[in-house]
C-alpha cells in the first residue's frame, strides 16, 4: 500500500468502522508482529506461509459473525 502500511490501516478501519473484523495477512511469523497486530485492532494474524489452509476457514468464521 502507497500511503499506509497494513497495521495503520487496521487501526483507522477500527476507528470508523468499530464492529468491522480484521485480518492482518502478513508475510512475518514472529510474536512482534502478532502483537503489534493485536494492539492494532486486528481480530485475527495470518501468515502467508500458513494462508493457503487457514484463511478460508478464517474468511467463513468472519463472515458468521455477521
Amino acid at each position: 500500500m502507497p500511503l499506509l502500511n497494513g497495521l495503520e490501516a487496521a487501526r483507522r478501519l477500527k476507528e470508523i468502522v468499530p464492529g468491522l473484523a480484521v485480518l492482518i495477512f502478513t508475510l512475518y511469523e514472529s510474536r512482534q508482529v502478532q502483537g503489534e497486530s493485536e494492539r492494532a485492532g486486528a481480530d485475527a494474524v495470518l501468515s502467508k506461509a500458513q494462508g493457503s489452509l487457514e484463511l478460508p476457514q478464517l474468511i467463513r468464521s468472519f463472515h458468521a459473525r455477521e
